[in-house]
């Protein structure tokens, strides 16, 4: 878990709105987001995941 001081900056930036929803931001070893995950835990948010962790492998 990462908690960040400047959310709102880091959230504009990459394109990922703050609505209240749990979110998980995947960073390569780079540091680039790879993608992010919204809303609750189910198959497809758990599919998703594993794909953009794969992308950031």
């Amino acid at each position: 878990m990462l908690f960040l001081s400047k959310a709102g900056k880091f959230a504009k930036q990459a394109e990922i709105p703050i609505d209240g929803e749990p979110t998980v931001v995947v960073v390569g070893t780079d540091g680039t987001i790879t993608g992010h995950v919204k809303g609750r835990v189910d198959s497809l948010a758990l599919s998703t995941l594993a794909a953009i962790w794969e992308k950031a492998t």
